[in-house]
């Protein structure tokens, strides 16, 4: 990934010690300058008028006000990215979540309770997407020009799969930074029938729940955490629970329902728990021709091994194409690995998913 600049950050907090930590960490290497500080929301105004950032961070919750209504405003403008700094409070989480699903170039970093152990992740949580929405923000701004050209193709009524043809299959879907904006625009355009859908999405531990709750509120179809020994079954959408890989087994206990879920607490993959290679390596195996690999927005190269794995037992893949990933990391490397059966924008990501589920795939032989 290539940053042609230092990226200059506004930076809004209440603690002082938040403040000073956070900056000096963030400008460690010399690519990130903090060229903005301010401890209230009358701050966090005033800088974003005055502008002269690249990216702003702020806390969700400030002494006179909420970060989240003014993130709103400012979100609604696309005029930078903004990353909300939230911890674990319910209501907190609920708005920062209706934000991120909002908003493609909003997102969310889990706020350390103090600038002690736990800081430095927070801290590479935080550059890892500053860097990543700079890298790519052309592109970014590029795929919101063409939102409402393409507003009537996101309504197209794509070919529905039956019954018959789900069964033996699975859609896994992989995602990173822009990723719940994608995610939920996907599930919104999906209805029943459909086999059981895996969704990894990094985030910090304790916001997957969160997560969950507020897209099952949203959305008229079911989607929940997944859990431990829990039976895989269709017409519901699962996400992975951060913190834990999670893996796909056989049901060897003779109950009803042929799959079930295993968290796995080894070291992360590709500097992430959940990684989408577990994922996908462990259901390659099980699924074969019946797997179906969707690579959405996101850094690095999470997911490129495991789409490998799904090639290997006959499954398909599909990539984010570059004009709509807001993070043209993960689908690219996917892509450019050749493991790509369709490489597509997001408005026809549903179409192409249920054209693929409504092909006739040979039985799982296991």
């Amino acid at each position: 990934m290539q940053v042609p600049r230092t990226v200059r950050v506004g930076l809004i907090d209440d603690s002082m010690l938040i403040r000073t930590v956070l900056k000096d960490k963030l400008e460690q290497d010399g690519k990130i300058k903090v060229v903005a500080l301010g401890k209230s929301l009358d701050d966090a105004k005033r800088i974003a008028q005055k502008g002269g950032f690249d990216i702003l961070i702020l806390d969700v919750v400030l002494p006179d006000g909420k970060g989240t209504e003014l993130a709103k405003e400012l979100g609604k403008a696309k005029e930078f990215p903004i990353i909300l700094m939230s911890s674990l409070d319910k209501r907190e989480l609920r708005d920062a979540l209706e934000l991120v699903l909002e908003h493609p170039l909003i997102e969310f970093v889990a706020k350390a309770p103090q600038a002690g152990q736990g800081f430095d992740s927070v801290v590479r949580d935080i550059r890892t997407k500053a860097l990543a929405f700079m890298a790519f923000r052309a592109l970014a701004r590029k795929s919101f020009q063409k939102e409402a050209r393409q507003a009537r193709s996101m309504q197209r009524e794509a070919t529905k799969p039956t019954i018959a043809s789900l069964t033996n299959k699975i859609v896994i879907i992989g995602s990173s930074t822009g990723g719940p904006k994608a995610i939920f625009t996907i599930l919104s355009q999906l209805r029943p029938p459909f086999p059981p859908i895996i969704i990894i999405q990094h985030m910090p531990v304790g916001f997957t729940q969160s997560f969950a709750e507020r897209l099952n509120q949203k959305l008229p179809i079911r989607i929940k955490e997944a859990r431990d020994e829990e039976t895989i079954r269709s017409n519901t959408v699962y996400i992975a629970p951060s913190g834990y890989h999670l893996l796909i087994r056989k049901n060897s206990s003779g109950g009803f329902g042929k799959y079930i879920f295993k968290l796995d607490d080894s070291p992360p993959r590709n500097f992430v728990r959940p990684s989408v290679d577990v994922t996908l390596e462990s259901a390659a195996p099980l699924f074969r021709q019946g797997l179906l690999a969707v690579i959405l927005t996101g850094m690095g190269k999470d997911g490129q091994k495991g789409c490998k794995k799904v090639k290997e037992f006959g499954g398909k893949v599909i990539a984010e194409d570059r004009s709509t990933a807001i993070i043209y990391g993960m689908p690219k490397a996917v892509a450019d690995a050749g493991l790509a059966d369709c490489v597509v924008p997001l408005h026809e990501m549903i179409e192409t998913i249920n054209l693929l589920l409504a092909q006739p795939y040979p039985e799982s032989e296991n």
